[in-house]
């Protein structure tokens, strides 16, 4: 028996996540496939990173030439018509583009040509909490780029700290009385690192006790029974803004109440979500937040607080004409 090389159809979590339908996320996750072994990859994935695209006649690299029939035959999930039906679904949520050979000389050519919209995928997905695979090492050549450039800029500004603090070391052991031993030196160094690493510990620790709450008060809200890893990082980050723990509540709620009027039908899906909004909102007061949530309350409140100015500005009135009548009363009897 001749040794057959077997199909396979690859589900991906993250997909499913996006398009909401296993088959729309099987079909696109072959479609990214082939982006892999076009003969213009490089073009198209620095087209796609660059951004130099920005319309479809801009798109000049990247392009699948599939019929659906072979799609159909890869994927293994259903016929034909199936299959062209996911890539117009593909194709109306913007996660491939599709077109006619654009060559003039091959108008005779209907097969139709796929090309994926990497950007959007990617957007989507980070949204979610997700990561675009196979492709993440393109996107963060410039990120990383852009980080090494941060990185040595704060080795820069450390070193020069470093070097000030030395010179200020420096210029303690010059005014330092000559008779200090070398031994009662190296205690006091020993002493002074092992206190900064117990700071650090404590630093440490803290970030750690707030990321424990915000993480419990987040899974009683959501109903979830875990965090994922992206969660656990999102906590992580926001643990060390060290905002305190009534504000970091106070906005988690608040997320979860602008959430809810944007989208009413569906729910917050990551706390990658919650993390940048808090990042976003880490400003605001938590007492301001408060007035907004009961800013209607507050309004309902007003007409009561006017009824009873009103009320006892009634009474107050009632009492000075009392008063007045017993007056101009005693002053008739004393005329009498």
């Amino acid at each position: 028996m001749e040794n057959k090389i077997l199909k396979r159809a690859v589900i991906k979590e993250e997909l499913v996540k996006l398009t909401g339908n296993f088959s729309l996320a099987v079909t696109l996750n072959q479609l990214l496939y082939w982006s892999l072994k076009v003969k213009d990859k490089e073009k198209y994935i620095r087209e796609e990173v660059d951004q130099n695209a920005r319309t479809e006649k801009d798109k000049q690299y990247g392009w699948i030439y599939k019929t659906s029939e072979e799609l159909s035959q890869e994927i293994m999930l259903g016929s034909q018509t199936s299959v062209r039906r996911y890539l117009k679904e593909l194709v109306k949520y913007e996660f491939i583009f599709e077109r006619r050979n654009p060559n003039p000389k091959y108008k005779y050519d209907k097969t139709y040509q796929y090309r994926v919209n990497l950007n959007k995928i990617r957007t989507d997905l980070k949204n979610i909490g997700y990561e675009l695979s196979d492709f993440e090492h393109y996107y963060t050549e410039k990120e990383y780029a852009n980080k090494a450039q941060e990185q040595n800029k704060n080795s820069i500004n450390k070193n020069e700290h470093t070097s000030i603090h030395s010179a200020y070391t420096a210029d303690q052991s010059e005014a330092a009385i000559p008779e200090i031993t070398s031994n009662n030196t190296s205690k006091n160094i020993s002493r002074d690192l092992i206190d900064e690493k117990d700071i650090k510990n404590k630093k440490d620790q803290a970030d750690i006790d707030i990321a424990k709450k915000i993480s419990k008060y987040y899974l009683e809200k959501s109903k979830k029974a875990s965090l994922t890893v992206k969660e656990k990082e999102a906590v992580h980050q926001v643990a060390k803004l060290r905002l305190p723990n009534l504000k970091v509540i106070a906005l988690i709620d608040e997320c979860y109440r602008e959430f809810a009027i944007k989208s009413p039908n569906e729910s917050i899906r990551s706390f990658v979500y919650i993390a940048n909004y808090i990042s976003r909102n880490r400003n605001f007061d938590e007492m301001s937040i408060k007035i907004k949530k009961n800013q209607e309350e507050k309004i309902n409140e007003k007409p009561e607080q006017s009824t009873n100015k009103n009320r006892k500005k009634s009474t107050g009135e009632e009492w000075l004409k009392l008063l007045d009548r017993k007056s101009r009363a005693s002053d008739d009897h004393g005329i009498r």
